[in-house]
């Protein structure tokens, strides 16, 4: 029972391939996990089980009653088997936070985009800008809050330097504009981004 345990458990869902110079496809059912995501998870004190995309959907619900939150990985697949585990996997997220029961999924890079791609039902969504090495600052807009968020044990100094200074590095292929039509357009409310009517948040994915 993970709800016995001061550590939580993350589910990582592994991504096709053995992980070998962005090799997907090695004649194998292969599947691996970047350490870099293993190692930001164990930073935060939690533990890891991985979440093998091609095993029986049986095992997969099995391990995910075990976890606290899941993460998905950044990587390259966007169909196939891997594609319909991440969305079982999202789908099974937003049931156990519909009941109420609280249950965190965190996105990086291609996750976040197969995350855009399943709520919105549109597989083209994305739509490609080069800003590919380049610095800028972090703006913070006046209706957010830092309580709560990683931000909150920032010193004010170096959250005021991270506004006006460029320190942040930027090194995107692909975007997505959310704002009020979007949602209303794509259905991307039931995804509980939360934005004030006339708000606009640009979304950008490492590839």
């Amino acid at each position: 029972d993970p709800a016995v345990y001061d550590r939580p458990v993350i589910g990582i869902v592994t991504h096709p391939g053995d992980g070998a110079a962005g090799r997907i496809d090695n004649g194998t059912s292969t599947s691996y996990i970047g350490a870099s995501y293993v190692k930001f998870v164990e930073a935060g004190g939690a533990r890891v089980i991985p979440l093998i995309y091609n095993e029986p959907d049986e095992r997969l619900l099995e391990k995910l009653s075990l976890v606290n939150g899941v993460l998905f990985t950044g990587g390259s697949v966007k169909r196939g088997p891997y594609f319909e585990t991440i969305k079982k996997v999202f789908q099974y997220v937003l049931d156990k936070n519909d009941a109420g029961v609280p249950f965190p999924l965190f996105a990086q890079c291609l996750g976040f985009e197969l995350v855009s791609m399943i709520v919105s039902k549109d597989n083209n969504i994305l739509e490609s800008f080069h800003a590919s090495d380049q610095a800028s600052t972090l703006q913070f807009p006046n209706y957010s809050s830092l309580q709560g968020s990683v931000f909150e044990r920032f010193h004010p100094d170096l959250i005021k330097k991270l506004s006006t200074s460029c320190l942040v590095m930027q090194n995107h292929k692909v975007s997505r504009i959310l704002g009020a039509p979007f949602l209303l357009e794509h259905a991307l409310d039931a995804c509980r981004f939360v934005l004030e009517e006339e708000s606009w948040v640009l979304i950008t994915f490492y590839l």
